[in-house]
């Protein structure tokens, strides 16, 4: 597995937010009705010479505030992301994987490509008190593998985007 050196930039007006990435994998877009009333943008710089297409990266974020604030749905059923140029409509496929409501929230968002040496701009959107959640570990980790302790011996070269024992 090679490494990749990135750095990420809050670029919106929400002071809020705290980021951190890891690369591991594959994604997908997909849509669905929803009236966000707030959203945020990102920068993801690839600072490798590699285009990364369909990688999950992990945004560790801030959701206690906009939630303090009544701008965010307690459970953050009302998150998405989508590209910066994209109207509520298109999203990535995302996982929530822990600590809803804290200043560090981990989730797995499914970005389609980020261009080798160049910056990529996303958004966050959040504040639709109607919507339900779309968070989703098999979308956003299509090819995982976890283990309940009673697996079989595995061999071979197995490309998995999750791995858990």
């Amino acid at each position: 597995m090679k490494k990749f050196i990135f750095s990420i930039t809050q670029t919106g007006s929400n002071s809020h937010w705290l980021f951190a990435l890891f690369l591991l994998s594959p994604a997908s877009v997909f849509s669905q009705a929803y009236s966000p009333s707030f959203k945020t943008t990102f920068t993801i710089n690839n600072d490798s010479t590699q285009s990364l297409n369909n990688y999950q990266v992990l945004v560790i974020l801030n959701t206690a505030a906009p939630i303090a604030n009544s701008h965010m749905q307690s459970n953050g059923a009302d998150i998405r992301f989508s590209a910066d140029s994209c109207n509520p409509g298109m999203y990535y496929d995302y996982w929530i994987e822990n600590n809803i409501n804290t200043d560090s929230t981990k989730i797995w968002v499914k970005i389609p490509q980020l261009l080798p040496s160049s910056s990529t701009t996303f958004l966050i959107w959040y504040g639709d008190s109607l919507a339900t959640s779309i968070s989703n570990f098999n979308n956003t980790f299509p090819t995982a593998f976890i283990s309940n302790g009673n697996d079989s011996i595995l061999s071979g070269i197995i490309i998995v985007d999750w791995f858990q024992l």
